[in-house]
């Protein structure tokens, strides 16, 4: 579990704030244009080579899924009352991680927003709207966090919610123009 959480945070700042690169760069202002995987350790599925290397978009999100998935099955298979009291601090803080960062939410928003990216830049607008409608469901959740944002110790403290935390709006406006109607 501990090793999943591991690989699931190692490029968290990637995927919100900016990178100290010569360059500046930022995720979400490649969203709708410009590569997103430009730098050497981070791709969406391959994981980086040489001594750059670190966990591609795709392998964090597993990470993120099996550390949650490993500590439900250790609670779920441990008898001894000891070590289920410090599964359930385990959990808990595995739990707070999730919410505090909103990992399972901001990252589904943020991988929904890469891959509903990967299809605009594509033409595919099929697919983007498909990968949109994941995107508004991610982006309904995190409006909602609001108490977790302010205990922030980051930029993000004085954010209203977590959309306005993920520092995409532009770019979440954008595709909802394109992607966001429904034919009826």
């Amino acid at each position: 579990m501990y090793q999943q959480l591991e690989i699931a945070s190692a490029n968290l700042k990637i995927l919100k704030h900016d990178v100290g690169t010569p360059w500046h760069f930022n995720l979400a202002d490649n969203f709708l244009s410009g590569d997103m995987f430009k730098l050497e350790h981070f791709k969406y599925d391959t994981k980086s080579k040489g001594l750059n290397k670190a966990p591609s978009m795709t392998e964090i999100m597993q990470a993120a899924q099996k550390a949650e998935f490993y500590i439900e099955q250790s609670l779920t298979y441990c008898n001894d009352s000891v070590e289920q009291i410090r599964l359930l601090e385990d959990k808990s803080r595995v739990d707070y991680g999730y919410n505090m960062y909103m990992y399972m939410y901001m990252y589904m928003y943020i991988y929904h927003m890469v891959r509903t990216s990967m299809f605009h830049k594509k033409n595919n607008v099929i697919l983007a709207k498909q990968e949109f409608l994941r995107v508004k469901e991610y982006a309904d959740k995190i409006r909602n966090v609001t108490d977790l944002v302010h205990a922030s110790y980051s930029d993000d403290s004085n954010a209203k919610n977590g959309f306005i935390a993920a520092h995409s709006m532009k770019q979440y406006y954008s595709f909802e123009k394109l992607y966001g109607q429904t034919e009826k």
